[in-house]
């Protein structure tokens, strides 16, 4: 493990108790950051858990977790840190086993839209280093400020991706790849146990791009299950990162 020294990225290696974990952004403290960040998996494992896997919001998300293709990165500071972030996903890219990668910001306060652009430029300088080759991974944006929304499926995307901290999700595009060619034609529909309603219907969604229809599935779940009960579940692990956080002296995020 590196010594953090003033200011700036600083790479730890893979420890007992994490994967990898990334200092960046302020000087050393007294404080103990591995006890922070167990509480931080903590916190965003009981996200996955409860809301992600327990709703089944992401249809490759617990297979690949169990099959050990899922990796986070924490990187500790009150702003995000594109050096650092880059960094954090070369780390993830590097290794082809992870089909999933989650960079997790446990003491970052940016505001949504701030995230957002972050993200944006992260994917920007990862297209752009990566020319003429594609990047490795697709990043989207999660963030834990965002109202439900369901007049329609895209704007029920920020809810569904509401963390209790800012994540980074990276998923590897070669997998995405996958999931879309084994998905085409994979349904078969015998028209004599099927009316013709139902059968255009199903023909139009197969048709629809594998983001749509796994949005199009999140916002009918989400409906059956009740918005406003997904909302105080979301709320209650909020809460849940604020009491467990705490003690390391980092600010709530409900106040």
């Amino acid at each position: 493990m590196l010594a953090a020294e003033g200011h700036g990225p600083v790479y730890r290696e893979p420890g007992p108790r994490s994967n990898l974990a990334v200092c960046y952004g302020r000087a050393v403290t007294e404080r103990d950051d591995e006890a922070f960040l167990d509480a931080a998996r903590a916190v965003y494992g009981q996200y996955v858990r409860r809301f992600v896997e327990g709703l089944s919001m992401c249809p490759w998300a617990e297979r690949a977790r169990l099959d050990g293709h899922t990796r986070e990165v924490y990187l500790l500071g009150t702003e995000p840190d594109t050096e650092a972030a880059l960094a954090a996903i070369d780390a993830l890219a590097a290794d082809p086993t992870i089909e999933v990668g989650l960079v997790v910001f446990p003491e970052a306060t940016p505001t949504r839209a701030d995230f957002e652009r972050f993200v944006a430029t992260l994917r920007e300088r990862d297209v752009a280093r990566c020319k003429p080759a594609r990047p490795e991974l697709a990043l989207a944006a999660f963030h834990p400020d965002a109202e439900p929304n369901d007049t329609t499926a895209y704007r029920l995307v920020p809810f569904i991706r509401r963390s209790p901290d800012p994540v980074v999700q990276c998923v590897r595009v070669s997998v995405l790849d996958e999931l879309r060619k084994g998905d085409r034609g994979s349904r078969f529909l015998d028209p004599s146990q099927t009316d013709l309603a139902t059968m255009l219907a199903a023909l139009k969604a197969q048709k629809a791009p594998l983001h749509e229809r796994v949005a199009e599935r999140n916002l009918e779940t989400l409906r059956d299950y009740g918005l406003e009960r997904a909302r105080a579940l979301l709320d209650a692990l909020l809460d849940e990162r604020d009491a467990r956080y705490a003690p390391f002296g980092v600010p709530p995020r409900r106040r």
